[in-house]
């Protein structure tokens, strides 16, 4: 009976939460994430509600379960509804998104699911205009009240060699990024990061246990306020507003988040290595298992030799100069030797992803301005079970104290770069939106505002600062 107890009050709480974060959220945000455009033309929207009220006169679902609904609005035919696949349950849904990416034409739809056991996690579902795929399934913290997802989407191509024809076939690789905050065992709001990735319009299969982008605060992870921002306990709403948007190029995102134990405003950017990187450093990790037993650990400088030849007939898809810093540093390594050739493999491996990411700054030092430590950058290697793997560069591009922000419709964006940010809010009676935004010297603004009125709605205000912040 005390367990039971103890769920129901977990799901109430978790239901608060999320009323209480939906309640935060702009009516610019949720319009942004609450419809999106199809490539030919298509608007879709998406509702949570109870199915008797978003499918009235249908028996297939008790009226009182929690639903989403899909519309799609075609100019000149009448507005389409159907339910969102993997919805049909006891689980109530909350903060839906949507996002749709035209290399696969799919919709994408992201949203909060809480069971009546306490189970609080985020689900997505594709829709390819005709058929819905299985929902997939997101988990940090199963137990953790969430605040609403948000999305963001990169996309990159690269030629491989297709291993049945022999014959170069070109991939398209699709990623959507996923962000939102859950409360910590401290009783603080963390936020984290999970990619969802699809090659060729196919998900791989898999979710890497979502990423603490709170680990980038390196205060926060000594469990510090940062120098001069004021002794705790400290508390404010852009905790419960993290922030993921397109970056400098297609293959970025920048994410934002503020931390409670720190003080701090944090942006992180996440950028998807390309796959001839990987493809590179798994062809030369081949190579050494496959002839390195004839030359190690003897004669490591013929095998340093080798592993240089390889990289610079396997390295087309590089410019020279980028190759002949990969092909230096993964003779270097080799050279250091190692217990065994499979551990000298998968050193090699690694350094030649680790010297290929230095050039996605376009060979400029990764570091960023801020007060205090930066925590170093991060490479993550997405696994998938008998299949080609990815790879994540995750590093800080801002970090500074967060700025004095009310909690009515908050919003945080970002510079493509993450070097920037801008906080806004809703000022009284919903009459002005209100805003401080970086400097040149990394402070913030005084508050300024833009008046609502006939000629621009409080939406519009919204679009006008994310503007601001993107170009």
């Amino acid at each position: 009976m005390r367990k039971r107890v103890r769920l129901s009050a977990v799901l109430v709480r978790c239901l608060g939460i999320l009323w209480l974060a939906s309640a935060t959220t702009t009516a610019a945000r949720a319009d942004h994430l609450g419809t999106a455009l199809g490539a030919d033309g298509q608007l879709y929207t998406v509702t949570a509600g109870t199915f008797g009220t978003l499918f009235p006169g249908s028996s297939l679902y008790p009226a009182k379960t929690p639903v989403l609904a899909l519309d799609t609005a075609v100019p000149g035919m009448q507005t389409q509804r159907q339910l969102v696949q993997g919805t049909g349950d006891t689980s109530f849904k909350s903060s839906p998104a949507l996002i749709y990416e035209d290399g696969s034409k799919t919709l994408f739809v992201v949203w909060v699911s809480t069971d009546p056991s306490g189970n609080n996690i985020i689900k997505l579902a594709g829709f390819d205009g005709s058929q819905w795929s299985p929902a997939i399934t997101i988990i940090s913290n199963q137990y953790a009240p969430k605040t609403p997802p948000q999305l963001a989407v990169t996309r990159d191509a690269h030629q491989e060699v297709d291993p049945v024809s022999g014959n170069p076939v070109t991939r398209h690789r699709t990623v959507l990024h996923i962000v939102w905050s859950e409360e910590s065992g401290s009783g603080f709001y963390q936020a984290y990061y999970a990619p969802v990735i699809f090659v060729d319009g196919v998900w791989i299969g898999s979710v890497p246990n979502p990423q603490p982008l709170n680990a980038f605060d390196a205060f926060d992870q000594a469990g510090q306020t940062a120098p001069g921002v004021g002794p705790g306990p400290l508390n404010t709403p852009l905790a419960f507003t993290p922030t993921v948007q397109a970056g400098r190029d297609t293959s970025t995102v920048v994410t934002g988040f503020a931390s409670d134990t720190s003080g701090m405003l944090t942006a992180v950017e996440v950028d998807v290595l390309p796959e001839e990187l990987r493809i590179l450093a798994d062809t030369c990790s081949a190579a050494i298992l496959a002839n390195g037993a004839q030359y190690f650990p003897g004669q490591l400088p013929a095998l340093a030799t080798l592993v240089q030849s390889v990289i610079l007939n396997a390295g087309g898809a590089f410019q020279a100069e980028a190759l002949q810093a990969i092909a230096n540093a993964a003779q270097a390594q080799i050279l250091t030797g190692s217990s065994d050739l499979a551990t000298l493999a998968k050193r090699n491996r690694a350094t030649i992803v680790d010297t290929g990411a230095r050039f996605a700054m376009r060979g400029l030092r990764i570091a960023a301005p801020g007060l205090g430590p930066i925590a170093p950058p991060q490479i993550v290697e997405v696994m998938v079970q008998n299949s080609t793997s990815h790879f994540l560069q995750f590093r800080v591009t801002s970090t500074r104290p967060w700025p004095a922000v009310n909690a009515n419709g908050l919003q945080l964006y970002l510079s493509r770069t993450g070097l920037d940010a801008l906080a806004a809010w809703t000022g009284a009676n919903g009459s002005a939106v209100l805003y401080s935004n970086t400097q040149m010297d990394g402070t913030w603004s005084s508050v300024k505002q833009l008046q609502v009125s006939s000629s621009l709605s409080l939406q519009q205000a919204y679009q006008v600062l994310e503007h601001r912040m993107q170009y």
